[in-house]
């Protein structure tokens, strides 16, 4: 991104609390945002950054394809160990962007 776009996200304040960010430079004004906040940031904040009003459709979601028997049947059996999901998690790119809590349910999430 920073060669493109002359920004560099990890470089930047971000309020991990608020879950978006703005960083501006003189090539591009870049919107961060944690993308499992999109649906609740894309009526306001995104809304608000592309200055037009959006609102969230869902229209891809896997529980209900008509593969949602296999869907599910992977996220049962899909398991990492603790170590890899702490490297993952404990990973300065992801603490940059994460509460402690929320990595914290990350490695809850994929370990149990």
């Amino acid at each position: 991104m920073e060669p493109l776009l002359g920004v560099n996200p990890i470089e930047e304040p971000f309020d991990r609390e608020a879950g978006y960010g703005r960083v501006e430079s003189s090539r591009a004004d870049v919107l961060v945002l944690k993308l499992e906040r999109l649906s609740e940031l894309i009526p306001t904040v995104v809304s608000s950054f592309v200055g037009e009003k959006l609102s969230v459709v869902r229209a891809n979601e896997g529980q209900k394809k008509n593969y949602a028997d296999y869907y599910r049947e992977v996220l049962d059996r899909f398991d990492l160990s603790e170590e890899t999901c702490r490297r993952i998690y404990d990973h300065a790119h992801t603490t940059h962007f994460y509460t402690p809590d929320e990595t914290h349910q990350f490695v809850e999430k994929w370990t149990t």
